[in-house]
């Protein structure tokens, strides 16, 4: 995907001299190269480039407008990208867990908790500015991943915890409860955030219809 971030460049640099050159003309006058120059011309001349000089100066407004439009779009697409390797992590551990969980062997599970990664992913949640997301029914999800995160992390390592006091794992409803409701959730926002096109709709968006 190509991105274009429009900058100031030649033309709008161009501008910028036609607008000054314009209305230092229309403070100074119009030079007279000749005794005989007609005061009229040369009073037209004056209104013209002042005209030129507002409709250039529009121009450039909306240049800048479309530039920081595109900034914003690139922004977006920043954090919704971070937001996906977060979502992504979430679902590799819920997943991990749930195989612990059934597994007849689950020693090397418990024996190096992966508890790490999940506390990693909870703070990069909570750093998540929950404002610039692009729609709030992401920033809902955001909400909800908050409260997950810690408390699969919790089952973990209770569960952990269980499995080195007596030697097993029983059906647990809660540790069960939690993994679902997190693979649910991951699952949903990655297909919404993975799904081809996304990042470009986010691109071509504006703030209204977000």
């Amino acid at each position: 995907m190509k991105i274009v971030v429009h900058k100031f460049g030649v033309p709008e640099c161009i501008a910028a001299v036609v607008v000054a050159a314009s209305a230092a003309l229309a403070i100074a006058g119009w030079p007279s190269f000749d005794a005989n120059w007609n005061p009229g011309i040369a009073a037209w001349v004056q209104a013209t480039g002042s005209v030129v000089a507002i409709f250039v100066a529009i121009w450039l407004a909306h240049a800048d407008s479309r530039r920081r439009t595109a900034e914003r779009a690139l922004d977006d697409v920043r954090r919704l990208s971070t937001l996906l390797v977060v979502v992504r992590q979430l679902s590799v551990s819920a997943t991990n867990f749930h195989n612990a969980l059934h597994s007849r062997e689950p020693a090397e599970y418990f024996w190096d908790l992966p508890d790490g990664d999940i506390e990693n992913a909870q703070q990069a949640l909570a750093e998540c500015d929950l404002f610039s997301l692009p729609s709030s029914r992401i920033a809902t999800q955001v909400l909800l991943l908050r409260g997950y995160a810690p408390e699969l992390a919790r089952q973990m390592r209770r569960c952990a915890k269980t499995y080195w006091e007596r030697g097993r794992i029983d059906a647990d409803d809660d540790a069960t409860a939690i993994i679902d409701a997190t693979l649910h959730l991951v699952g949903v926002m990655a297909q919404e955030l993975d799904q081809p096109g996304s990042l470009a709709k986010v691109l071509r968006s504006g703030p209204d219809e977000r």
